[in-house]
């Protein structure tokens, strides 16, 4: 099996930069730039150094709205260095599901390009808040965003209330190493996962998706790969709802295949015998579809909303 290193993303591209420091690190033919490790390792050290003076704090989120861009890349090694969580959003959201993870992913800060396409990122951001227009860069204060208070901007143009990516790197000219090199540690995800034989990782689930019920810890996996043994079932999702009993109470919801019908009586006797008692779903409800993302993910957050 292969070893795990047990060294941080930050200090990994340091070793790297010592190791091969006028090695090619990053090549954008497209645009005419190559930095060799030495030099991205320091543009990295510039923008971490940037973030820290903007005021984001070890464990705060960074989100990032861009394509492949130079500045994108520079991001995600330079939140690493300084103890940011990136959470990357998808080029081809809108308002609402921008609006969406901003709020539950409670970022502080948000990177994005001007636009994309005929898309102006911009345009859907100062939809979301207006208030933008109005506000000092790093002091927004938005009613739909209330987490959100810094936004920089990738791009030639100035707009009101934001950072531009110079900006960034300027204000890291007044950060110490030392200050920086003290936000450097790791990050746990919540993920579960499993790993092979040969090092390969699988996730299989998210910690926040475990339902506590009366104690007992239960992943909704389980139960998921348990009831797509049943001849009728195409899909399912299992989430836990509050109970006041028992904190938290399964829930299924399943999607059946074509032509075929059931019941909530004929799933939990399936259940029974086959899996443990507090495992089996208490309400069981039935759909034709489950509400995706742009991105193609299933929305869970939204059963929860209409199994209350």
């Amino acid at each position: 099996m292969s070893n795990l290193l047990n060294v941080t993303i930050g200090r990994l591209l340091e070793e790297k930069a010592e190791l091969y420091p006028e090695h090619d690190a990053v090549v954008y033919s497209d645009r005419g730039l190559r930095w060799t490790y030495r030099e991205f390792d320091d543009i990295c050290r510039k923008a971490a150094k940037g973030f820290l003076k903007l005021g984001i704090d070890k464990g705060e989120q960074l989100a990032a709205w861009s394509t492949n861009t130079p500045e994108w890349l520079v991001t995600q090694f330079a939140t690493g260095k300084m103890g940011a969580v990136l959470v990357t959003v998808n080029t081809n959201y809108r308002t609402t599901e921008l609006e969406y993870l901003l709020t539950q992913s409670d970022a502080t800060t948000i990177l994005l390009m001007d636009y994309w396409k005929d898309s102006s990122y911009i345009d859907m951001l100062y939809e979301i808040a207006p208030e933008l227009k109005g506000s000092e860069p790093g002091k927004l204060n938005s009613n739909r965003l209330p987490f959100l208070k810094n936004v920089i901007v990738l791009g030639e143009k100035r707009y009101p209330g934001t950072y531009s990516w110079e900006d960034i790197i300027k204000l890291g000219e007044t950060v110490s190493d030392y200050e920086l090199n003290r936000r450097e540690g790791w990050l746990h995800t919540g993920d579960l996962a499993v790993m092979n034989e040969n090092g390969y990782c699988k996730v299989t689930g998210r910690l926040k998706d475990l339902i506590i019920r009366g104690g007992e810890n239960i992943y909704p996996r389980e139960i998921e790969e348990f009831l797509y043994s049943h001849p009728k079932v195409l899909d399912i999702q299992v989430i836990g709802i509050p109970d006041q009993v028992y904190g938290e109470e399964v829930m299924a919801w399943i999607i059946l295949k074509e032509g075929e019908n059931a019941t909530a009586e004929e799933m939990k006797e399936f259940c029974k015998g086959k899996i443990s008692k507090h495992k089996i779903p208490k309400y069981i409800e039935f759909t034709d579809a489950y509400p995706m993302t742009a991105s193609g993910k299933i929305q869970k957050i939204s059963f929860e909303g209409s199994s209350n």
